[in-house]
């Protein structure tokens, strides 16, 4: 029995041994580190608050000028600024959309959109180009406003990000245009990020 457990110990020291025998002055392991796809988007106004309710009041002055004359592009003064955080797929890209969730706008009046091109300078990464130009926004679909973004993130703060500014186009040919009454028309703008 002494020489059983004689013999144990020995191979258990001699484990032991080779064990320490495999250290050397330096050592590894892996590490495995996933990283998601991300797609957040914000609207900002100029403060640096995020954007609630545009109050639009079109006063008579910005209509009409004149006895007879009727204005039907009126522009909003108000600057908004579209923030964003992307972490794209591998060859892949996201874009931006904007669309009208809910409107009771008169089929006369058209809500245009212009997104600036470029961010300012707080941008990190590859962020997108905006369309530029005032578009028209619908209920139908959703009009794409910003494209080529890869990984990237604009900032938060005030005025970080795309530019954003509203106009109402008003088509006053529109078999509706007679059928419009002095009221409050509300509309809501839904932003999309996606891949």
């Amino acid at each position: 029995m002494k020489k059983v457990l004689l013999i144990t110990a020995v191979l258990v020291l001699g484990v032991v041994a080779a064990v320490k025998a495999q250290d050397t002055d330096a050592a590894a392991h892996k590490v495995s580190i996933t990283v998601p796809s991300i797609n957040l988007v914000d609207v900002e106004n100029a403060s640096g608050e995020n954007a609630s309710v545009l109050t639009w009041t079109l006063d008579a002055s910005s209509w009409i000028t004149e006895a007879g004359d009727f204005n039907t592009t009126l522009s909003n003064p108000e600057t908004f600024y579209l923030q964003y955080t992307s972490v794209v797929n591998k060859n892949k890209s996201h874009k931006i959309t904007a669309e009208l969730t809910t409107s009771d706008l008169p089929s006369a009046f058209e809500l245009q959109l212009k997104t600036a091109e470029s961010t300012n300078n707080s941008k990190k990464g590859k962020v997108g180009k905006g369309s530029g130009d005032f578009q028209a926004l619908s209920k139908s679909s959703a009009t794409e406003i910003v494209s080529g973004i890869k990984t990237a993130y604009t900032g938060t703060a005030a005025k970080d990000g795309h530019a954003l500014n509203y106009q109402l186009v008003i088509n006053p040919n529109d078999k509706d245009f007679g059928d419009l009454e002095a009221d409050e028309y509300n509309v809501t703008v839904t932003y999309t990020i996606t891949e």
